[in-house]
C-alpha cells in the first residue's frame, strides 16, 4: 500500500472554484479509484489543498492514472484558481501502526480503519 499525498498552492481568493472544479472531476475519477483525503488549510499556510491517494503499489498508480486520463475523468480543470508553482507531490509508505484505508462506508458517512 502506498500513499500519494498532492499539495496544491492556490491564488488568493480561488478555493472556491477549484473545490467546486475538482469536486465535479472527482465524480468521474472515482470510478478508477477512491480518494482518502481532501484537506483544506485553515491555519498556517493558507490556500492550500491537499488530497490523498491509496494505491496497492507504485504500479497500480501509474495505471489507474492513465486510465483516469484516457477517459477523460482527470485532471480537474483548476483554470486560474491554482497557483503558477508546481504542486508538491509524494508517495509514502504506511508504517506498521498506521493502519491501512479502506473506502468509508457512505450510510455511516465514517472512515474505517483496519
Amino acid at each position: 500500500m502506498i500513499y500519494e499525498v498532492r499539495t496544491y498552492r492556490l491564488k488568493v481568493g480561488g478555493q472556491a472554484e477549484f473545490v467546486e472544479r475538482f469536486g465535479e472531476a472527482y465524480e468521474r475519477r472515482r470510478q478508477h479509484s477512491e480518494m482518502a483525503a481532501f484537506l483544506i488549510t485553515t491555519v498556517g499556510p493558507l490556500n492550500e489543498i491537499i488530497h490523498v491517494w491509496p494505491y496497492e503499489s507504485f504500479e497500480h498508480r501509474a495505471q489507474v492514472r492513465a486510465d483516469a486520463v484516457k477517459a477523460g475523468a482527470w485532471p480537474p480543470k483548476a483554470g486560474h484558481t491554482s497557483s503558477t508553482r508546481r504542486p508538491r507531490f509524494s508517495c509514502r509508505l504506511p508504517s506498521r501502526r498506521s493502519g491501512t484505508w479502506t473506502p468509508r462506508d457512505r450510510s455511516t458517512n465514517g472512515a474505517a480503519i483496519a
